[in-house]
């Protein structure tokens, strides 16, 4: 009896169930929402880790809606955007990307050209201020995803956002482990990780930062970086220049979007750049003929270069072989403002010339054979090369004693009355300098 009427219910339960369901509006009836009301007794005991972990699925996966895996190796860039301002999550790049930009109205792609890593970009990510990521709270602001279909590699190309001021971090984020990056003001940089099947990355900086691009490389490994310190060990890879013994132009095109945070040999072994963490010098694209000679890359000091031994940094050594003179070609590092000097040290003696903003300007000098000559900024200054002439020599212009008597000018009389001239007495003369003839007082 029991039985019949608990079926009787349960029959009757069922069909106001589907006369229920008649009722409702399509968009309910199709909805994939499920109620979390369930019966206050119930046999079944769930455990409440495994409903965490089903929650914080659901906020992930949520956050990626509409996100698209990247299948096959992919570089993304963010050409097709330039000049747009974003206030919403939006997908970008054939929906590869979230960009988490909701009611922001800071977040701009602008154009922007650099090479980082050996890829060139035209245009960055702005992210206007320090991301937000939280979420587990679900706080995601100026913070970019991507999603990979398989194992692999991530790089991500990016720059400290300012040109002065303290280092800056990019964090990047897949499930538990979060990878990070430091860069000094002013310079660019790259970060590879390792990335796991279908869990999405997240790219955000812990202050301001832009982003250039990404590239994603399935079934690659990333090998980890070391630990920079404060000053390398001393190796005969920064200890010994190689020496200047016949005329050479050095430019930077070979260390086009690297930066430098310890003690450096370029250019072939005939440069070392000083620098330390904190007080980076990097190197990007820019083209400007000085002297008549074409640059593609500058050597941004991004501030005041110190010269004291071990402890120098912003600073550029080239040592002689020969007698020579040394010329360098530079830039002021800003359009607008006072005027910036460059610094020249060689043989106990400092030479200065300035450069006037938005300027460029070239210092010329003597140099001896077996000294070295150090090259830094008294203000922030751009070095677009460095020329050495081997055996040749400035010679300095003659100087005025300013003690010496002055010759007087000669002076030309008006002819004020009838007058004849004849050069008879002048015959067989030669003049080498102005002269009056004919002076009749």
């Amino acid at each position: 009896m029991k039985n019949n009427r608990l079926l009787s219910f349960v029959t009757a339960l069922a069909v106001s169930a589907s006369v229920f369901t008649g009722l409702m509006p399509a968009a309910w009836a199709e909805s994939d929402t499920i109620s979390d009301t369930r019966p206050e007794e119930t046999e079944e005991i769930v455990d409440e880790e495994i409903i965490d972990q089903v929650e914080e699925y659901s906020i992930q996966a949520a956050s990626a809606e509409g996100l698209q895996a990247m299948t096959a190796a992919t570089s993304i860039k963010f050409d097709q955007y330039s000049g747009t301002t974003f206030n919403e999550n939006t997908l970008l790049c054939d929906a590869h990307v979230m960009l988490y930009a909701k009611n922001d109205n800071k977040t701009v792609i602008d154009s922007s050209n650099k090479t980082i890593s050996g890829t060139s970009y035209s245009t960055r990510v702005k992210f206007g201020g320090t991301s937000k990521f939280a979420p587990d709270t679900g706080v995601i602001e100026k913070v970019i995803e991507v999603l990979p279909g398989a194992a692999g590699t991530l790089r991500v190309d990016f720059a400290h956002a300012s040109s002065s001021g303290d280092p800056r971090t990019l964090a990047v984020t897949q499930g538990a482990t979060t990878s990070t990056k430091e860069l000094d003001a002013g310079a660019l940089g790259s970060i590879t990780v390792n990335v796991t099947k279908n869990e999405s990355v997240y790219i955000y900086g812990l202050q301001g930062m832009n982003i250039y691009g990404m590239i994603y490389t399935p079934g690659a490994v990333a090998t980890a970086e070391p630990e920079p310190t404060e000053l390398p060990e001393p190796t005969e890879a920064i200890t010994e220049l190689s020496r200047l013994s016949e005329s050479m132009d050095l430019e930077f095109s070979s260390c086009s979007g690297q930066s430098f945070a310890s003690p450096t040999i370029i250019c072939g072994g005939f440069l070392r750049v000083y620098a330390q963490r904190g007080y980076a010098v990097n190197f990007d694209d820019s083209n400007k003929t000085i002297d008549g000679v074409k640059y593609m890359t500058r050597m941004k000091m991004n501030n005041a270069g110190y010269l004291n031994g071990e402890d120098s940094y912003r600073v550029l050594e080239v040592l002689p072989d020969v007698n020579g003179v040394l010329q360098v070609d530079f830039a002021h590092a800003s359009s607008s403002g006072e005027p910036r000097a460059i610094a020249v040290n060689h043989n106990g003696e400092t030479v200065t010339k300035e450069c006037f903003a938005g300027g460029t300007e070239s210092i010329k000098l003597n140099v001896t054979a077996g000294k070295s000559v150090y090259i830094y900024g008294l203000a922030n200054i751009n070095i677009y090369g460095v020329r050495f002439m081997a055996g040749e020599e400035i010679t300095p212009e003659p100087t005025i004693d300013p003690d010496a008597t002055p010759t007087p000018e000669p002076v030309l009389y008006e002819m004020d009355y009838k007058m004849q001239f004849n050069f008879a007495e002048y015959s067989d003369k030669t003049f080498t300098a102005p002269t009056i003839l004919n002076n009749e007082d």
